[in-house]
């Protein structure tokens, strides 16, 4: 029987693809123009307004935090996709496909990566939530704010050492961050929503 906390972050997930769908109705594969480093840098600026605005209880544009969350969860999943020179050659198979409208036969592959990206953060948040016993739902979202926040600073110092994404059996290295992340902003957002 599948519990009420896996149905919400599978809710999570797909308020995420949506967004992302949204998203790039309107922007297109502007997301391909960005190196590592852009990657990392646009997933820093969402984590530092999430943690700013969940410590402080104050903004002043109208955007909700949870806003930044999908985001984050977005950003590195299209990081993990981007990482890999050959997958985006697969997908798009244009050398201009960030200036273009990409054809539906595109967007459908891109879709296929992204849905797999969510089905292996899944089954790494299955794994550490069998051998952390579910810790994660005894935080705050305080605590959660600056674990995200922590992992993106991690994230920009192995990226700037020269750490390599494409590795996706080291534990601790840029994949398994950019998972976490994805898992930790998806923990937060369960957080957030009203309790059934």
């Amino acid at each position: 029987m599948i519990s009420n906390v896996e149905t919400r972050i599978d809710n999570v997930f797909s308020q995420a693809l949506n967004i992302f769908q949204e998203k790039m109705a309107n922007y297109g594969t502007a997301w391909l123009g960005l190196s590592y480093l852009g990657f990392a840098d646009q997933i820093f600026i969402k984590a530092h307004r999430y943690k700013i605005l969940v410590h402080i209880k104050k903004r002043k544009i109208t955007d909700p935090p949870e806003l930044e969350l999908f985001a984050i969860i977005n950003y590195c999943i299209l990081f993990l996709i981007a990482r890999n020179k050959k997958t985006l050659a697969e997908i798009f198979n244009s050398p201009i496909a960030m200036f273009e409208s990409p054809p539906q036969t595109a967007r459908k592959r891109l879709l296929r990566h992204y849905k797999r990206e969510i089905s292996k953060a899944l089954d790494l948040q299955k794994k550490k939530d069998h051998d952390y016993g579910s810790a994660w739902q005894s935080l705050t979202l305080e605590g959660l704010a600056d674990i995200i926040f922590s992992k993106v600073v991690r994230l920009k110092q192995m990226l700037l050492s020269g750490k390599t994404p494409l590795d996706d059996e080291d534990p601790d290295g840029i994949a398994a961050t950019l998972r976490d992340l994805i898992n930790y902003s998806a923990f937060a957002l369960v957080h957030m929503q009203p309790k059934s």
